[in-house]
């Protein structure tokens, strides 16, 4: 959770079973990985048998647009994988702006030739099995960016452990729940425009490169 993240949402949280709500330390606004390790860590220190990945506001859209789909993944998928990569539908990965997939193309592709698998981790939605968790908080290098999504699954894969991958309509562009109201007001187009400024361009590139460059940093380590 971010400090932006509302008391009643993370007092709702605390109350589902088996579920943590983690909040990200101060100063740790753009240390997504260290965040993302702090949460596992969590996780499995408390004996979970698997751990779902995935952003807040994703898993939102994902239960109120598709949650039959979202009820089979969790009942059939990824309890029959030690790590699985639950990634977008090519209708699903196409509903993101091009200034978000441009970027996110070049990382699958990476990532896609060091596991010899086509797949698509920028969704940032995965699965594992505890002792997997184990092995990433121990294993995982990145810190600053969310680089996580290319070096989890190939960790996975590196410490002996079986990498699946499966494709859903849940992950489709969920940015826009947020924003009806100022979408509705200048419309979609201004509004995309908007959120991918210079700034957010030039983010999404420097994830971009930190996610390919880690790909490089585990096979040199433990390949």
């Amino acid at each position: 959770m971010s400090h932006a993240t509302s008391a009643d949402t993370v007092e709702s949280i605390e109350e589902m079973p088996h579920a943590t709500a983690v909040k990200k330390p101060e100063g740790w606004d753009r240390k997504m990985g260290l965040g993302r390790r702090l949460a596992v860590n969590m996780a499995v220190q408390e004996g979970a048998e698997f751990v779902l990945h995935i952003d807040l506001d994703r898993l939102t859209h994902w239960i109120l647009s598709y949650e039959d789909e979202l009820i089979a993944v969790l009942k059939r998928d990824i309890p029959t994988h030690d790590f699985l990569i639950i990634g977008r539908t090519e209708r699903a990965f196409g509903t993101h702006p091009g200034q978000q997939r441009e970027p996110e193309s070049d990382t699958n592709e990476a990532i896609s030739r060091a596991l010899d698998m086509r797949v698509d981790v920028t969704s940032g939605c995965s699965s594992f099995r505890g002792d997997v968790g184990h092995a990433i908080v121990r294993m995982s290098a990145s810190s600053d960016f969310s680089s996580t999504d290319t070096e989890w699954p190939l960790l996975a894969r590196l410490g002996g452990f079986t990498v699946g991958y499966i494709a859903t309509e849940g992950l489709e562009f969920e940015t826009p729940d947020r924003y009806a109201d100022c979408i509705a007001e200048i419309g979609y187009g201004a509004w995309v425009r908007e959120l991918f400024d210079d700034a957010q361009l030039a983010y999404r590139w420097q994830l971009a490169r930190a996610s390919i460059d880690i790909i490089g940093h585990t096979l040199r380590k433990y390949g």
